[in-house]
C-alpha cells in the first residue's frame, strides 16, 4: 500500500499544532492524524504525544503476539492504546500548569489489506474515495465520510435542531465534545469497514472545513496525480480558500 502525508501551518496561525504519522506494525499499515489544542505549546505537545505514544503501544502489543494473528485482539489493542495515551497526556497537563487544558483530536486508519478500521476522537475526519472503475452504480462512486464528528454542532444535527447546512456557519461549529487528554478517560469510536480499491484520506478540519465551499477537492482526489501531488494540491486548495487553520492530510492507496 502506498501513502503520502503532509502538514502545513496555514495562512493565519503562528504555529502548527497538527501532527501525523504513518507506520507499519505486524500485517497492518496505520496512519494517525491529530489536531492539538490548548495554546501553541500545549496543543503541539498533545498532538505529538498522541501520535508517538499510540505507535509505541501498538508496537508493544504486536511484539507480545509473537506472530500470532492480531485480528482477534485488534479492537482491544486500539482501545487500550488510545485510553492509556489519553491518560498520559491528561496526567502531564495536571503536573504542568502551563499545559493545563491541553488536548488533541485523534483519528487513525488501520488496515491489513482486508480489514479496514477507523478510530476517532474529536472532529478530524477520514474519507473513503472509491475507485470509480470498480463502481457499478454512480452512487457508489461518491466520496464517503467514514467517521462522525464529536462536536457541538454534530449533536445539534443529530437532535434535529439544525441542518448540516446551518452547521457550516454556526458560531460554535469549532467546539468539540470529546478529545484525547482533556479528561481522565476517553472512549474512541472504533469501526470496521468493507472497502474495495480506491484510497482513504485522513485530515484535520483545516482541510475538511472547506469541503463544502466548492467541488475542487473532488477534482484533486479524482485526478491521475501521484499521491504526493494530490496531498500537496489539497493543502494548496485549503490555503487558497483562506488557510485559517493548520492543514494536515494523509492519503493511503488501498
Amino acid at each position: 500500500m502506498n501513502y503520502y502525508g503532509a502538514s502545513d501551518i496555514g495562512r493565519k496561525r503562528k504555529s502548527n499544532q497538527d501532527c501525523f504519522s504513518v507506520f507499519r506494525v505486524g500485517d497492518y499499515l496505520a496512519a494517525v492524524v491529530c489536531d492539538g489544542m490548548g495554546g501553541a505549546k500545549g496543543g503541539n505537545i498533545a498532538s505529538n504525544m498522541a501520535t508517538m505514544l499510540f505507535e509505541k503501544r501498538m508496537r508493544d502489543f504486536f511484539d507480545k503476539l509473537k506472530g500470532k494473528p492480531a485480528s482477534k485482539y485488534i479492537d482491544r489493542f486500539i482501545s487500550y492504546a488510545v485510553g492509556e495515551t489519553n491518560y498520559d497526556i491528561y496526567r502531564l497537563s495536571l503536573r504542568d500548569f502551563s499545559l493545563n487544558g491541553m488536548g488533541t483530536t485523534f483519528t487513525a486508519y488501520l488496515t491489513d489489506g482486508i480489514d479496514h478500521i477507523t478510530v476517532n476522537v474529536g472532529d478530524s475526519r477520514i474519507y473513503y474515495i472509491p475507485d470509480i472503475s470498480t463502481c457499478d452504480d454512480i452512487k457508489d462512486a461518491f466520496v464517503k465520510k467514514l467517521t462522525k464528528d464529536h462536536s457541538y454542532v454534530q449533536n445539534l444535527i443529530d437532535a434535529g435542531t439544525i441542518t448540516e447546512k446551518e452547521a457550516l456557519t454556526h458560531p460554535s461549529r469549532n467546539v468539540i465534545m470529546r478529545a484525547v487528554g482533556v479528561d481522565e478517560f476517553v472512549e474512541p469510536d472504533i469501526t470496521h469497514h468493507e472497502l474495495s480499491g480506491g484510497s482513504v484520506l485522513l485530515c484535520t478540519d483545516g482541510l475538511s472545513g472547506y469541503f463544502t465551499r466548492d467541488r475542487s477537492y473532488l477534482k484533486i482526489l479524482r485526478s491521475d496525480f501521484s499521491l504526493r501531488s494530490k496531498v500537496l494540491n489539497l493543502i494548496d486548495y485549503a490555503n487558497f480558500n483562506g488557510g485559517t487553520d493548520n492543514i494536515t492530510a494523509v492519503l493511503v492507496e488501498i
